[in-house]
């Protein structure tokens, strides 16, 4: 608690939820190298975590409405 406050917690939504390269990687039908490569290159909107690399569904489904799937 902060001065009689209590603390205030984000609940992600769906569309927030942070995945794991490796669940991108089956979400998309890729190796992780791949989503390794489509992040470096700009390609996949993404956050990274100390030294992990995160990806929202929604930036997920962008991809995918880009690529026309």
């Amino acid at each position: 608690m902060l001065q009689g406050r209590p603390a205030l917690s984000v609940v992600p939504t769906l569309e927030q939820k942070l995945l794991t390269v490796r669940e991108v990687a089956t979400q998309l039908g890729v190796c992780t190298a791949t989503v390794y490569t489509l992040c470096a290159e700009g390609k996949l909107e993404h956050v990274r975590v100390g030294n992990a690399i995160r990806v929202t569904l929604r930036a997920v489904s962008a991809f995918i409405a880009r690529r026309g799937g």
